[in-house]
């Protein structure tokens, strides 16, 4: 035994003396605690030196200050495996190189996500706990104002009974005293309270909805995790390219209309959109050539490449002609975009008789709205929806009790459209077409079709 303590005292001496020599006294104190000694260290391959190390709780300089130190020593397995790396030359041809660069090149892009993941991380995180306490507080108001309410109810009630108990001690004094009315003016009094009880105080309860059940489901619809595109995209999120989500129901938008045209104008603040009724007649002020013009407005927005969102445009006056759907940026001169003939631009159809699919030249006729057209005030929903599953623009009826609706399907893929009207001057016919003005709101999906307070 004595002589076992004795080795081991001796090795540890080495040990203790090479680490001196190469001026790693910082880590004596570790070897010694965990048993590294110098022969382990010429044994273990760069695996096993590194585990050794981390086990060790030896920092990262100190270590690769240590691995220079063992990597001098020509019999350790270590130096051995740098030699033989350093003489390892691989001759690898054309084609392969490409391959091994392109490998390297995806692990570079993968070394970039990582990091623009920990930055969304960041970002999705301080957005989620900002919008959680700002709901918080909006629950804590709710919550104040709901007893607030009780309160206030109570109090009516209360007062209601405080005055009937006045009226009730006087005419008690009055039947006292043998007043010559009192005694009518009581018997009334007693039936009109007992009416009075029977159809409000004594019906009187204060029931609290609060449904839990569907605010839970308003809250996982409302408040969720939305992660945009397939797999990963470097450089700037493709949400910076599109528009964003409305922040409320219902939204007005503002509009953008040919400022060269004789047909239309905007008001001041560019949320409503005015048409001139210009209808040629025989007798007329108004040339023929004018009109049969058509005019366009859109919204004034970032134009949309992904996601599902949802439109109202809301039309007063009639229209005999309205072309409604989207538009791309693939003609930009905006004098042309009245030109709903040109299928490159264009997706949707006047809405009353016909539509065609973007990149396609054939007509499509409907009839279903074809009665709507002698209506003078209609609102018109448009839902675009651009993602893997589906690429279409439906087009509903605001509150329309036959649930009719247009589909037609969007062929352009990675396209960026924007709403888009199209309207006509008049022409001949003076009975079909009037003056008529255009807003145009952004509304959450769920409101597709239905009225919106």
């Amino acid at each position: 035994m004595a002589d076992s303590n004795s080795t081991l005292h001796s090795t540890t001496d080495t040990t203790t003396k090479w680490l001196h020599d190469h001026n790693l006294i910082d880590i004596v104190a570790h070897c010694k605690t965990h048993g590294i000694t110098l022969q382990l260290l010429k044994v273990a391959d760069l695996n096993d030196f590194r585990d050794l190390c981390k086990d060790a709780g030896i920092s990262t300089p100190l270590m690769l200050r240590l691995k220079d130190a063992v990597m001098s020593l020509a019999d350790s397995v270590i130096a051995k495996q740098a030699f033989n790396a350093a003489h390892n030359v691989m001759v690898i041809g054309e084609e392969e190189k490409d391959v091994v660069d392109a490998l390297d090149g995806i692990m570079q892009q993968n070394a970039s996500s990582e990091t623009a993941l920990t930055e969304m991380q960041k970002t999705a995180t301080e957005a989620v706990n900002t919008s959680i306490d700002e709901l918080m507080q909006l629950v804590l108001f709710k919550r104040q104002t709901l007893l607030q309410q009780i309160d206030a109810v109570v109090a009516e009630q209360n007062a209601e009974l405080k005055q009937q108990n006045l009226r009730a001690v006087q005419l008690k004094l009055n039947v006292l005293q043998n007043d010559a009315d009192g005694m009518s003016d009581a018997q009334e009094f007693i039936t009109q309270t007992e009416q009075s009880h029977a159809q409000s105080i004594g019906s009187c309860a204060i029931a609290v909805n609060i449904d839990l059940n569907r605010l839970d489901g308003a809250i996982a619809k409302y408040c969720g995790l939305r992660v945009s595109g397939v797999g990963l995209r470097l450089g700037a999120p493709s949400s910076a390219n599109e528009a964003a989500a409305p922040t409320s129901l219902y939204e007005v938008c503002k509009l953008v209309c040919d400022p060269h045209s004789l047909l239309t104008s905007l008001n001041d603040d560019a949320t409503v959109c005015y048409k001139k009724k210009l209808v040629y007649t025989v007798r007329g002020n108004v040339p023929k050539a004018l009109s049969q013009k058509h005019a366009w407005v859109s919204i004034d927005m970032k134009p949309i490449r992904s996601g599902v969102h949802c439109f109202r445009v809301k039309i007063r006056g009639r229209n005999g002609f309205l072309w409604l759907g989207v538009r791309s940026n693939a003609n930009k001169n905006i004098h042309d975009l009245d030109d709903y003939n040109d299928v490159r631009t264009f997706c949707g159809g006047n809405i009353f008789s016909w539509y065609r699919s973007d990149a396609d030249e054939e007509t499509h006729y409907v009839d279903m709205f074809a009665e709507d057209a002698k209506d003078s005030r209609a609102d018109w929903d448009l839902l675009l929806t651009l993602t893997a599953k589906e690429q279409s623009l439906k087009i509903k009826r605001v509150d329309d009790t036959a649930n009719r609706e247009l589909v037609i399907p969007i062929q352009t893929l990675d396209t960026a459209w924007t709403p888009h009207a199209i309207l006509f001057a008049g022409g001949n016919n003076d009975k079909a077409y009037s003056a008529s003005n255009v807003r145009m709101h952004r509304l959450r999906t769920e409101c597709y079709g239905q009225s919106v307070q």
